[in-house]
């Protein structure tokens, strides 16, 4: 995907880590990024799954601004990272603030760790500036 630079500036590096101990199954891997006092108007991020663990499906936030599903590359998932990629037109006073969950990767997990590692992401805020948020990632038992 590629987004017109003044909306998205990327910053490289390992923005978070997340992992869980998995009695294996299916799960649900919630993606929140902390724009604190900034408005999130887009998003992108590029996450890796650790070894023993397949995305299956991708949805999209509860908040307005981001409920369709990111997009991504459905071969990229295959090999177990993905590429997401967001943004919205809404208006200024319509976009989240704070923390958002932005997507929600289902995933496949065999027993024992679940690891992701956000390898770099970047975020803009409705003016078309970079923010510096928190990306976070919580696991849920489906």
């Amino acid at each position: 995907m590629r987004f017109a630079t003044s909306i998205l500036l990327f910053l490289l590096g390992i923005a978070a880590c997340a992992q869980a101990q998995s009695t294996g199954g299916f799960h649900a891997v919630d993606i929140y990024v902390d724009s604190g006092e900034e408005r999130l108007a887009a998003y992108q991020l590029h996450v890796r799954a650790g070894a023993g663990v397949s995305i299956v499906g991708i949805e999209g936030s509860e908040h307005a601004a981001f409920r369709k599903p990111p997009y991504y590359d459905p071969q990229a998932m295959q090999r177990n990272e993905v590429k997401l990629a967001a943004f919205s037109t809404l208006a200024k006073s319509k976009l989240p603030k704070g923390k958002t969950r932005v997507t929600t990767l289902h995933v496949f997990a065999k027993p024992g760790s679940a690891k992701f590692l956000v390898l770099s992401h970047s975020i803009g805020n409705e003016r078309g500036g970079r923010i510096s948020p928190l990306v976070t990632f919580e696991f849920r038992e489906k």
